[in-house]
């Protein structure tokens, strides 16, 4: 979303800009700044008034921008863009395509010789079906949890982009396009952490199911190394678990001398709590660039974007590094909202901490 003023208001409107504008402000100076009408406020409490104006000149077809210049207030005002119709064919054959390759890893996890003896046989279609039900419930979830609460905000959104991917997971998750301006700091943090909260509450239910004896297996070493010996390759590990699973290991304690074999549903919540620290690093488009942005302001987010990059160099998620580092390249997409002046609220400060915690109990290394 750009944050520039590159809809020219009329001059003639200039007057009817005015107007709205002091409706809720008291205006010291109006001019026109390159075709824009601009004007400088008085000092005072900004984030009901904004939002209230917001309101009026949407109906008017205009967006206003509050920013702070120098100590002083002002407002930028430019015509509201014609908002294009989203094509819902392309969301229904991306989704369609990620039930075909969520379902192909699906398929490959319960395949694996080693779960099949564990299990004494399996049902592959049954297993498939529950890996991709916890796949969706993670990921759509993740989505459901941004366009509720951009729907709730009476922001218009598209429906979600499923991306289709590669085996283990078959999917590289989901976008949603927001369509419309954010009004303020309020409606950045309530729209970027509602996604990774809902997501990690689903990813704590299916990590508890999963770790359950049946879809998670406890073996001796012995009976492990003649598994691996039996059937080569069919077992893999992860360097660090994330600390949510760990915590909840605690509750299913690992006699000694034996190891704990991850089933098909405790793995995706393990990619699920990765997906969900992917997300929450504070950089740049990511859902915790938005908190972040919110929270402590642009400088501050845009130090932690390049330390973001940095950070998944050294855990080696290349791919990831790079996309994050076109992200803050790109100038044309910034989660600016309109109103850059107005403080977030205390109670989002306070959940700011609970989305700090949810990053530190998702940190994964694969």
């Amino acid at each position: 979303m750009s944050s520039g003023f590159n809809h020219i208001v009329l001059p003639e409107k200039f007057g009817e800009v005015r107007g709205l504008v002091e409706s809720e402000f008291q205006v010291l100076q109006g001019y026109v700044n390159f075709g824009v009408p601009t004007f400088i406020i008085a000092q005072g409490a900004t984030k009901i008034p904004f939002r209230n104006l917001v309101e009026k000149m949407s109906v008017k077809g205009y967006i206003p921008k509050l920013k702070k210049m120098n100590d002083a207030l002002i407002i930028g005002v430019i015509t509201k863009p014609v908002i294009k119709p989203s094509r819902w064919e392309y969301n229904l054959l991306l989704f369609l395509a990620t039930v075909i390759s969520v379902s192909f890893s699906g398929y490959l996890a319960s395949i694996n010789p080693v779960l099949i003896e564990l299990q004494g046989g399996s049902n592959v279609l049954i297993q498939t079906i529950i890996f991709v039900a916890a796949v969706f419930a993670i990921i759509g979830l993740h989505e459901l949890g941004h366009l509720t609460a951009s729907l709730l905000k009476g922001k218009e959104v598209t429906f979600p982009y499923f991306i289709p991917g590669f085996p283990p997971l078959g999917t590289f998750g989901a976008v949603i396009v927001q369509k419309e301006p954010l009004v303020n700091k309020d409606e950045m943090f309530d729209i970027g952490s509602s996604g990774p909260i809902l997501g990690f509450i689903v990813t704590f239910i299916i990590a508890i199911i999963g770790l359950q004896e049946g879809f998670s297996f406890t073996v001796s070493i012995s009976h492990l190394e003649s598994l691996a010996a039996k059937y080569p390759g069919s077992i893999g590990g992860i360097t660090f678990l994330p600390l949510l699973i760990q915590g909840l290991l605690a509750f299913r304690p690992v006699p000694s001398g034996h190891i704990l074999i991850l089933g098909p549903l405790a793995f995706t919540a393990t990619i699920g709590a990765f997906l969900t620290f992917l997300n929450l690093l504070p950089a740049s488009q990511l859902d915790g660039g938005w908190i972040s942005l919110s929270v402590l302001g642009e400088k501050r987010h845009r130090i932690l974007s390049w330390a973001s990059v940095l950070v998944l160099f050294l855990l080696g998620y290349w791919v990831m590094a790079l996309l994050v580092f076109f992200m803050i390249r790109s100038r044309s997409i910034r989660a600016a909202s309109l109103d850059e002046v107005s403080p977030l609220s205390t109670s989002r400060k306070v959940m700011a901490v609970l989305c700090i915690a949810i990053f530190i109990l998702c940190f994964t290394i694969l």
